[in-house]
């Protein structure tokens, strides 16, 4: 009985082995064998989750500039409910990986601001004419990343995943030489860099009304009043305990320093999204809005932990507040990669101490620090990083200007 047993599994496990290399083989075979469309490029953000990040920054140049170019984007149908450009480029749903195989292996160039290990894995092969430029989705970013994080063991399957990854990658987006260093230790990345800047930080260096309006529009809240967003980051937990803030002090605290109405948003990060969190709470949960820059350009002053939006707001130079109240576990977990003495931001690891750092806001002393993180780190960031890039995709396509 026991030997049959273990007959019948180990044949079942030898045969979905068979299929899956089987499949591997033959999705890789198809991509050999598909012609490369010289017009064609692909973008994809966070899997196909959000219509948003430097992609999107970057098809809205292209857009701008009415090129002849075929442009498909990867995203998943459920979000979000808006889609933008629908009449200018085609939508294809991330969850047919059929579909997303067959329009990746056509297309000359691939945009993409995170992993494509879950397609590798599928047997995704990228051809020697084809280019795949990764804008990766955060700068200056002070949570350690990869193979930097002092407790990172990816499985023998993943490591090759990433190997790939990286050497398929042709060109990765920077805006400063720390980035491109973080590039190279964290992602064994030894691949062309360019610095251009990010297209997403574009925005803050637009007028800011526009999207103001529009967020107040999209969720009814009064143009007159005054935003503060909270933008926690990813944690491998799912515990609701990082969003503990006392949300009607800091409303009030907020009014008493800064004056005016404020209107509070909070923003979960898109692996921790749950629903009805704050339901019971006088905020506006905007966690499934498509684009984040969008709700930053619009706030007025951004509460956050380790995200790297903090270093996008602090282009705008508006007030930004650290809440970390687990910032020891968090740094043996994932790690730092310097201390938050180097940055602008006043931290809080308690609801009194970001009241106190809120009614202590030196507005002149920040901007001076502000200035001088990013002078120090000769970042480029000028509104401009979209068009440089698109310039760079005229190239890469043989466009003639």
């Amino acid at each position: 009985m026991f030997f049959s047993v273990a007959i019948k599994y180990s044949l079942v496990s030898f045969i979905q082995f068979a299929i899956k290399k089987l499949n591997f083989f033959f999705v890789g075979l198809f991509c050999l064998l598909t012609p490369v469309k010289k017009n064609k490029i692909v973008f994809s953000s966070f899997e196909g989750a959000w219509l948003g990040c430097n992609p999107k920054y970057i098809l809205k140049e292209l857009l701008k500039q009415n090129l002849p170019f075929e442009i498909v984007w990867l995203k998943n149908k459920e979000t979000p409910k808006n889609i933008e450009f629908k009449d200018k480029i085609k939508y294809v749903d991330y969850k047919n990986k059929l579909a997303v195989l067959k329009e990746l292996a056509s297309a000359k160039i691939w945009i993409d601001n995170t992993l494509k290990t879950d397609l590798f894995k599928l047997g995704l092969i990228k051809k020697e004419n084809q280019f795949y430029i990764n804008t990766w989705h955060g700068s200056l970013g002070i949570k350690k990343l990869f193979y930097d994080t002092d407790n990172y063991s990816p499985s023998d399957e993943y490591k090759e995943l990433l190997k790939k990854e990286f050497d398929y990658c042709d060109l990765m987006i920077s805006n400063c030489d720390w980035e491109e260093n973080v590039y190279k230790s964290a992602m064994k990345y030894s691949n062309e860099i360019k610095k251009l800047g990010h297209p997403r930080n574009d925005i803050f260096f637009e007028d800011s009304k526009e999207y103001k309006n529009k967020i107040c529009k999209e969720f009814n809240i009064d143009s007159s009043q005054k935003l503060a967003i909270y933008m926690p980051t990813y944690r491998n937990s799912l515990s609701n305990i990082y969003y503990d803030l006392d949300f009607a002090k800091l409303k009030k605290t907020l009014e008493e320093k800064f004056k005016g109405n404020w209107t509070i948003l909070v923003r979960s990060h898109n692996f921790n999204l749950k629903k009805n969190i704050f339901k019971n709470q006088e905020v506006y949960d905007v966690s499934f809005y498509p684009d984040s820059q969008e709700l930053l350009a619009a706030s007025d002053i951004l509460i956050s932990d380790y995200s790297s939006c903090m270093f996008d707001f602090a282009l705008a130079k508006k007030p930004c507040f650290v809440y970390a109240k687990d910032i020891e576990e968090y740094n043996i977990e994932r790690g730092l990669y310097y201390s938050f003495n180097k940055t602008p931001f006043l931290v809080a690891k308690n609801n009194d101490e970001l009241t106190q750092n809120i009614a202590n806001f030196d507005e002149y002393e920040y901007q001076k620090k502000c200035n001088n993180f990013l002078n120090e780190r000769e970042v480029l960031e000028d509104g401009k990083a979209s068009y440089r890039i698109v310039e760079l995709l005229k190239s890469i396509m043989g466009y003639e200007i």
